[in-house]
Parts: C-alpha cells; sequence; structure tokens
C-alpha cells in the first residue's frame, strides 16, 4: 500500500489531507451544435414558413368572402379546415425554427 505524498497542503493543514471540489464541467460551447439535418432544416424552416403565411393569407381571402358559406358550403368547410391546419403548421414551424436557431 503506499502512502499518500505529503504535500505542502497536506503539511500546513495539520496532516489531514482534505478533498477538494471537482472544478465544475465548463458549458459546452455553443456553435455547431446541430446535426447535419438539423442545419438543413433550421435552412428551410424559413422558406416553409412563408409559404405557410402565403396560404394562411390566401384562405383569409377565401373565407373573407360572406356569401361562401351559402354559395358553396362544401368549400368553405374544406377552406376553413386548411386555415386551422396551416396556422397549426405554422406555428409548429415557427417553435421550431426558434429552437433551432437558438441552439446556434
Amino acid at each position: 500500500s503506499q502512502r499518500p505524498q505529503r504535500t505542502e497542503e497536506t503539511v500546513k493543514s495539520g496532516g489531514r489531507t482534505s478533498v477538494a471540489a471537482a472544478p465544475k464541467p465548463a458549458e459546452a460551447p455553443r456553435g455547431s451544435t446541430l446535426s447535419f439535418t438539423e442545419r438543413k432544416r433550421l435552412d428551410d424552416l424559413p422558406g416553409v414558413i412563408s409559404r405557410l403565411e402565403a396560404e394562411i393569407a390566401r384562405l383569409h381571402d377565401l373565407l373573407a368572402d360572406p356569401e361562401l358559406f351559402t354559395r358553396e358550403p362544401v368549400k368553405f368547410r374544406k377552406a376553413t379546415e386548411a386555415l386551422t391546419e396551416r396556422q397549426t403548421a405554422l406555428e409548429t414551424a415557427e417553435t421550431e425554427w426558434l429552437d433551432l436557431a437558438d441552439r446556434v
């Protein structure tokens, strides 16, 4: 069995050994934490968001017609469903973009 070497610190503390706290690990660097697929997605998302915003605007214009519901109820229903889907997709895309951009 080996005896621990007496260091200057051990001598100063009267022979008692103390365990120093382990240094805290440094935070990982913030750059390049995205995988290739995530970086590609981050690059593609602004186009996806623009496309969804354009589709939402088109659907709003279509649904602004006060006669649409009575004249073409099926078209009205489909447009309403499409609008809800696009709004959900837009919210998801924006959230994903913010999350990915935050990690860069």
